[in-house]
């Protein structure tokens, strides 16, 4: 399969971002797909730094054709937020993640983007949220299982993600270091707990 069709493949389950996000997720994903296809000759660190830029080009694409539908002024000025200085805080009170926030306000609904923080060995137990997120693993090995799938999903920095919305999941960082986690969504962020847990 080319990656050609393998990028349309992929730019097709990110819907509601019009012909223009679609063209430009559409390159990002065949960038993922062929680095996916690299021979055994190359490098393999090689192979990830592809593989990082081309999930981070995918979230990134997603969030400004959203700025542009949704109409949300753009900064002013360019903006450089060294990783010393972002601003921790808990997700919810006695909730195992913390966030940092980068851009609109989860808490409003709309379009934003943040950093989440899910310290090593700690998982966030079987999840959902009322509408679809994107992701990128910046730091650390984070585990992933989707309810109905015994198969466990060990994503290295650079693997990128999209959640549906009311999925159950579950994610846990393997450690040794903490996962941060790159999450950019188009609504009110919030958690659903699985029915047995109410």
């Amino acid at each position: 399969m080319t990656a050609d069709h393998d990028g349309d493949r992929c730019a097709h389950r990110h819907r509601g971002v019009g012909a223009r996000g679609v063209r430009w997720i559409r390159s990002a994903c065949a960038l993922r797909c062929e680095t996916d296809g690299l021979s055994n000759e190359g490098s393999t660190g090689m192979k990830k730094t592809f593989r990082a830029i081309a999930g981070i080009c995918v979230v990134l694409a997603t969030a400004a054709t959203a700025h542009r539908a949704s109409g949300q002024q753009q900064p002013a000025t360019a903006i450089h937020l060294p990783s010393t200085a972002l601003k921790w805080e808990p997700f919810a009170p006695g909730a195992p993640v913390d966030v940092a926030p980068l851009w609109g306000d989860r808490t409003k609904g709309g379009d934003y983007g943040m950093f989440l923080r899910l310290k090593a060995g700690q998982e966030a137990g079987m999840h959902a949220h009322s509408a679809d997120y994107y992701g990128v693993n910046v730091q650390g090995t984070w585990i992933r299982t989707i309810q109905g799938d015994s198969v466990l999903k060990e994503l290295p920095p650079g693997s990128y993600v999209f959640q549906p919305a009311k999925q159950f999941h579950n994610d846990r960082c393997k450690g040794p270091e903490d996962c941060i986690l790159l999450i950019h969504q188009h609504a009110v962020s919030d958690v659903i707990q699985p029915p047995a847990a109410r």
